[in-house]
Order: C-alpha cells, then structure tokens, then sequence
C-alpha cells in the first residue's frame, strides 16, 4: 500500500455514513477500480455501516415523533391559557411547567443523539448551532437570489457590533443604526473612486423620548438576530453529508403540501458546529412567476408562446441559497469601517428628523406619494390621474406598463423593466382605503389632480396630514411644501 492509497483510505473512511458529493464520488470510484485492496477495504466499511444503519433504522421514526411531542409540550406550556394574568400573580406554577417541558425536551434529545452516535458519531442540538452562532464576533457570506427571471447576488457582513456590509456588482454599502440617535450609511463605488456618506439623526419630541425612556429597546446585534431566524421547534436532524470537503449535518424545516413545496434547509459543519450553506424553497406561485399590476411573463411573449423556462423554477429548486460562510473572519479592519477609504471623493448628505413621530411619518408619506405620482406621469405622459385609486387599480396601470415596455424586442429585460416601474405604485395600493399608521394615527388624504398641469407651482394637487400634525401639501411642480392647516380646498 502506497502512500497515495493511505490517502485515499482517509476520504473512504470520511465518507462512510454521508452523501458524497460529485468530485468526491468519482476520485474514490476511479481508484477503486484500479485499487483491489481499497476496494475490498471500503466493501468491509461499508458493510459494517449498513449493519449500523439497519440497527438504527427502526428507530428513525421514532425518534421524530418523540421530538414533535417534546416541542408540543413546550409550546403548549408556553401558549397556556390566562398566562398574562399568571405572569402578574401566579408566574411560579407556569415557569415550573415550562421547565418541566423544557427538561423533557432536553432528555428526548439527549436520547436522540446516543441512538444516532451508535451509528454516526454525536450530532449537535439545533439549539447547540444557534448558542455557537451567537457567540460569533462577525459572520460574512454570499447570498443567491431569484428575482424576475435572474440570479443576482450581493455578499453580506454583519458583525455583533452593529455594522452591516452588502457588497454588490457596483456598490459597496456599509450601515451602523442606533435606535434612539440615528443612522450612519456609507455607499462606495468603487468604479468611479466615490463614497456618499448619509447621517440621519433623531431628535423627537419630549414625549417620544419618554416613551422610549419609559419602554427600553434592546439594540438589534445582526448576528445574534441571524441565530433567532431559525427557531429551534422548527429544525430537525435529516442527515449527514459530505458538502465542499466537509462532513456536515443537515437539519431542516419542512412545511411542504402536495403540489406546495415550502422547506427550509441547512448545513451545519460538524466540526466548527456552525451553519456553511442555506437552501429555500417557496411554491412557485410566490416565486416562480411573479406579477406586477396585473403584468405577467407571457404579456411580453408572442402571442401562443408558453413562458419561457428563464423565469421558472423547479417545483423544488430554492429561489435563496447562502453560502461561502465565513464565521469569525479574520479580515483587515477597514472590512467594516465606515470612514471612506483614502483617494475616494466624498459626499456627505445629513437630515435631522425633528418634531412629533407623527410629523416624521407626514414627511416619509408625502414623499412616497410623489414618487408614485412621478411613476404615473412617466408612463401617461405628464397626464395626472383622475382619482388618487388609479394609482392601485391594474386595470388602469397595466395599459400604462405594457404601452411603454412592449417592443417585441427580448421579453426578458421588457418584464423586469415593467416590474421595478410597476413597484413605484405601491403606496397607491396602501392609500386606496382609509390609512392608519403604526401608532393608529390616522392619516388624511385628499387628492384633486383632475385636470392639473405639471409644472403648476400654485395649485396643491394633493394634501396629506397624520393625526393633528401640519399638513403636507404636494403641487403642480411635485414640490412639497407644509402648513399648519389644510387649504380650504385642494385647488387652493
């Protein structure tokens, strides 16, 4: 026996009891055929892994029906009733019976991992990956993504500190929030040397301050929050797998109906116990084929064509997979910094949102507002609605889309095109009915741009105010402009 074979005597025996991948397959395949000695060494391997397998074969069911009854217990215990009046006046009986769950839980997964070591080795808890996740100082991957018929990508960074980082084809964008004073956002483009640096402060009102006072809010870590994306009553053990040159486990989330695959799945090294790879899969009605104010693919398509397969997924093929982890990376500093690097021009933009929340969400509204009315005005040519509904009624809007984006030319770019024009009228949608926003503040809304010119800097077209908050006024022109009172009338 060579040293090569001692090699390839290595990977056999790491590969017993996981789903190889590809590459892997073929370099132990080849060389057992010319190999007769490795050959009947993994024969033997494999022999004693299917006495295994079978010992612990009957049991498999088993083991997942006593998880089920184990979550039941702790989500019964938890969503018990009268538990707000017992959190007050009785809170000992209900911690009593959520630890009794909890130890059950605990045991039945103790037992689960000696019945799967006697055949596999000991697997980790789910809960045991979440903790690991927890501790990390920084987490960076690649995320995939299908969106209208293309892959695109961006690779994240966040870190226990704060610090996002999202790196796109053109575009590096690094963010740090604190809740209560503000938002600081740096945006590279590196093509062209240049940083935009947008602060955004918070300075509300003596009785938002005392609220927030009143009622703390812990600040988000993004990776602790990456952990709390994946509950432990929702994962379960599925399998063991070779997967990039490691041995992990797979655990998944399934809520799939007949015809409606929806499943979560994740690779977790068995190694580091922390997660390498990320799959989800969503019907393809949500995914698949989208549509937008009533466009759909086969509007762009020659009449009596099928959809073409660019926008549609397998019935099981995931629309999200994250990959290329990298936990604790040991990267250079200015990775997550949000100075700008040296030899970038920089741009600086800062607002101060000042007064009542209520005020900060007339502004947010009324800017929205303008920019679904610009979007109407692209595609009518300069025409505005006659009611502010058009805005939400596709009957009205696709005419509008499939006029400006079908050429007959490759339907592909025509329906993508269609699709980031049409989600410009969202807020059409939302201020069709009676609003409110998150506080229950009502918000009024008065429109009357029947007929108005664009251009008119003296007519108000449309007014909007939240609560008894000033009043945003949009004109002619699309210029905002506020005052403590409605006009008597829009046309005033």
């Amino acid at each position: 026996m060579n040293s090569n074979c001692m090699k390839m005597r290595r990977k056999i025996e790491d590969s017993i009891g996981y789903a190889l991948e590809a590459d892997e397959k073929t370099e132990i395949e080849r060389h057992c055929a010319e190999c007769e000695s490795c050959r009947a060494y993994r024969e033997r391997l494999l022999k004693d892994d299917s006495r295994l397998a079978e010992f612990a074969a009957p049991r498999d069911e088993s083991i997942r029906r006593v998880q089920e009854r184990a979550i039941e217990r702790v989500s019964a215990a938890e969503a018990a009733p009268g538990r707000r009046f017992n959190r007050v006046v009785a809170p000992l009986p209900r911690i009593a019976t959520i630890a009794a769950a909890a130890a059950a839980v605990i045991i039945a997964f103790m037992v689960i991992d000696l019945i799967r070591g006697a055949h596999n080795g000991p697997v980790p808890a789910f809960a045991a990956v979440q903790e690991k996740i927890r501790k990390c100082n920084s987490v960076i991957y690649r995320e995939r993504r299908w969106d209208l018929g293309e892959w695109t990508t961006c690779v994240h960074g966040w870190t226990s500190s704060g610090v996002r980082r999202e790196e796109y084809r053109d575009s590096i964008t690094l963010s740090h929030e604190e809740f209560r004073t503000g938002a600081l956002v740096l945006t590279l483009y590196p093509g062209d040397r240049r940083a935009l640096i947008s602060r955004t402060s918070y300075a509300f009102s003596k009785c938002v301050s005392e609220s927030l006072a009143a009622h703390p809010v812990r600040e988000a870590n993004p990776v602790d929050a990456f952990a709390n994306l994946y509950n432990l009553k929702m994962y379960f053990y599925v399998r063991r797998e070779r997967r990039s040159g490691k041995n992990t486990v797979v655990y998944e989330h399934n809520l799939s109906r007949p015809g409606r695959p929806s499943r979560n799945t994740i690779w977790v090294d068995l190694d580091t116990q922390l997660p390498v790879r990320m799959e989800v899969v969503r019907p393809l009605d949500v995914v698949g084929s989208p549509s937008f104010c009533g466009v759909r693919l086969n509007d762009f398509l020659p009449e009596g064509s099928r959809a073409a397969g660019w926008i549609d997924l397998k019935p099981d093929e995931p629309y999200q997979v994250l990959d290329k982890f990298r936990w604790n990376a040991s990267v250079d500093t200015s990775y997550f910094s949000l100075v700008p690097p040296s030899g970038y021009s920089v741009e600086t933009r800062s607002v101060v949102l000042d007064g009542p929340y209520s005020e900060f969400l007339g502004d947010l509204h009324s800017k929205e507002i303008v920019r679904a009315l610009s979007a109407w005005l692209s595609l009518s040519g300069n025409v505005f609605p006659d009611n502010f509904r058009d805005l939400a009624d596709s009957t009205r809007v696709k005419p509008l889309l499939l006029a400006k984006f079908r050429r007959g030319e490759d339907p592909r770019k025509e329906f993508r095109n269609a699709g980031r024009e049409a989600s410009k009228f969202s807020r059409g949608a939302e201020f069709e009915l009676p609003h409110r926003d998150l506080e229950n503040n009502p918000i009024s809304l008065v429109y009357s741009g029947k007929g108005a010119i664009l251009g008119d800097s003296n007519r108000v077209i449309c007014w909007l105010q939240v609560k008894n908050e000033p009043c945003y006024m949009i004109y002619g022109d699309l210029h905002i402009a506020t005052s403590p009172t409605p006009p008597k009338s829009a046309r005033e």
